[in-house]
């Protein structure tokens, strides 16, 4: 099991992430409140709704840095390289 521990810290970094408060129209995401329900189609991004409703459209948070590179053309080089790092035998209980 401790062969399938990584240190994942340095991921967003490493893929050029960062936290969004708002959709791609400048609207604040009000996360634990409003939102119903959420889905990823592209990596990078989650689209949201306010509602179960059909009708309703979906709402776009982008989680790529301005000027970063497209996640969808990641090789998962950058994650090879995270370092394993041993986990006591307490933590995998």
């Amino acid at each position: 099991m401790v062969d399938k521990m990584c240190d994942i810290s340095q991921l967003q970094s490493l893929l050029g992430l960062t936290k969004r408060d708002a959709n791609l129209s400048g609207e604040k995401v009000h996360m634990c409140d409003k939102v119903k329900w959420i889905k990823v189609t592209e990596v990078g991004s989650y689209d949201y709704r306010h509602s179960f409703n059909d009708n309703e459209p979906w709402k776009t948070v982008s989680l790529v840095k301005a000027g970063s590179h497209s996640l969808s053309s990641v090789d998962g080089s950058c994650i090879a390289n995270i370092p394993v790092l041993p986990v006591s035998a307490r933590a995998v209980k």
